[in-house]
């Protein structure tokens, strides 16, 4: 299973308000488990004259270190702010504090939930998972945003142990955070006790496969 983050704290807020409330307390207004446009976050238009960006950075539960640097991904939820004329633009980034990689386009009109791709040589960049950032950004001089809903996705962690010394048996405990991912069509047997191919309980609520 993927590990998924989702914003704790607010780091930076700017012109950015929660829509309801008013207030700059932003990230509970995008952590929902699934997307609530009802609660949102929204950036005021550009005023006319030099504006710089507007900035909403958030903070995200620390992570373990996955067992593969693809298949990370953000989920972002977000539509322009009706207006007159002119465009709306919207910028991402997911930072360690070293690492960084911005995604970015033009807001549509409805609400509309992007996946956002990290290509596996920038990933492989990210050291501290411990640190992760999110942040989204009304771009300089442009359109007002709405954004209702924020995701990070990375792998699970490796697998916590192999030890062949004990007849090729995996052991982990259900509290370890790890995982055992089977590819290219692998499967496991749940079995009432441990045989060859078998996903069995082993002494104290471990998990054991054999190999």
């Amino acid at each position: 299973m993927p590990q998924i983050l989702q914003p704790t704290g607010t780091l930076q807020y700017d012109a950015w308000r929660d829509t309801t409330s008013g207030s700059t307390v932003l990230h509970p207004a995008v952590n929902e488990s699934y997307p609530d446009d009802a609660t949102a976050i929204r950036c005021p238009h550009a005023t006319p004259g030099p504006c710089l960006e507007q900035r909403a950075v958030f903070s995200l539960p620390p992570a373990d270190t996955p067992a593969r640097r693809t298949d990370h991904r953000v989920y972002v939820r977000l539509w322009a702010w009706p207006q007159p004329e002119g465009r709306s633009y919207w910028a991402v980034e997911l930072s360690d504090g070293t690492a960084m990689y911005r995604w970015g386009g033009r807001a549509p009109d409805d609400p509309t939930t992007f996946q956002l791709d990290l290509p596996a040589a920038i990933a492989a960049d990210y050291e501290d998972y411990g640190t992760l950032t999110i942040a989204v950004e009304r771009p300089q001089a442009q359109g007002g945003l709405y954004v209702s809903w924020v995701a990070v996705e990375i792998p699970h962690p490796p697998f916590a142990h192999l030890d062949q010394s004990n007849g090729g048996l995996i052991v982990a405990a259900p509290s370890s955070g790890y995982y055992l991912e089977l590819v290219g069509g692998g499967a496991l047997r749940i079995a009432g006790e441990e045989t060859d191919g078998a996903l069995t309980l082993g002494s104290g609520g471990g998990y054991v496969v054999k190999l």
